[in-house]
């Protein structure tokens, strides 16, 4: 019994890391993959809860590009002063 408590922490542990770190289209594809295979199986409430989730709009957590916050759509300005800049002499 102590095994499959372990196994199950270990699992929800995995679970949760997975969720917060994987890459967005890791998530997607295992996604997919979950709504493929609940449908073979006849878990029809879980396969339409898992495409709902997965149509849902992006938010500002959801990776580079999805909330359009991260940057500004003004062109950097050219850098006219050349006080910030180390010119690096080559010693041969």
């Amino acid at each position: 019994m102590q095994e499959a408590v372990v196994a199950l922490v270990v699992a929800c542990a995995f679970w949760a890391v997975a969720r917060r770190y994987l890459p967005k289209s890791v998530r997607r594809a295992i996604r997919s993959w979950s709504v493929r295979v609940a449908k073979r199986l006849g878990w029809h409430r879980l396969a339409d809860r898992l495409s709902v989730a997965e149509e849902k709009g992006g938010s500002c957590s959801d990776g580079c590009g999805s909330c359009g916050g991260c940057g500004t759509d003004a062109p950097a300005k050219p850098a006219d002063d050349d006080r910030f800049v180390i010119k690096l002499k080559a010693v041969r």
